[in-house]
């Protein structure tokens, strides 16, 4: 198959940290994606999630926010990750 044309996958969105007030930028390789399945009584989901390198606290991600070829990148695996910088405690 020929590929016309491939969808930009480049994306960041910055975040402030809620526990400790960092700016973060995030990007596509720090974002995990997980699939909780459901049953016949309670639907599954799915979270997108990234955890601030400071204080490493977990934060959410709304689906909305990801492009749909980021999303695709991050579930196969396909996201290199992150950039991370030495912070001095």
């Amino acid at each position: 198959m020929k590929v016309l044309k491939r969808p930009n996958t480049a994306w960041s969105m910055k975040h402030t940290c809620s526990q400790c007030t960092a700016e973060l930028e995030v990007e596509k390789g720090d974002v995990k994606f997980t699939s909780y399945p459901g049953d016949y009584r309670d639907p599954g989901y799915d979270t997108w999630t990234a955890n601030c390198p400071i204080c490493s606290n977990v934060f959410h991600i709304k689906e909305a926010a990801l492009p749909k070829a980021v999303q695709i990148e991050i579930k196969k695996g396909l996201a290199s990750p992150g950039t991370s910088y030495p912070f001095d405690r």
